[in-house]
């Protein structure tokens, strides 16, 4: 928080909205918390993530340290936003191709 001149204080929001302004950033706009993908509302995850949630209770546990839902559908590394993540057996969506325990290895 910063004093202002009359004694009162900025809150943390206000610093922020005034950074963002500053910034040039409209503040309106943030970014997904998985993808990055812009976003305008207040929630931290865009539309398309919002499956990968693991508050929404839909992981799949053959990936133990992110958040990716059991098929259907079959999902491919380019669908989700996670790279070198732990891969246990059976790994329903073959992330895991070379069964080193580590999926989507390569770009």
């Amino acid at each position: 928080m910063r004093w202002l001149s009359d004694g009162e204080r900025e809150t943390i929001e206000q610093l922020r909205a005034e950074a963002a302004h500053d910034a040039g950033q409209d503040d309106e706009t943030a970014t997904c918390m998985h993808c990055g993908a812009e976003i305008e509302d207040d929630d931290p995850i865009c539309r398309e993530c919002e499956t990968l949630d693991p508050e929404a209770g839909n992981c799949d546990p053959a990936y133990p340290d992110v958040c990716i839902p059991p098929p259907p559908p079959d999902l491919s590394c380019k669908d989700i936003p996670y790279r070198r993540f732990r891969v246990l057996p059976p790994d329903p969506h073959g992330f895991d191709r070379d069964g080193d325990g580590i999926g989507c290895e390569s770009k």
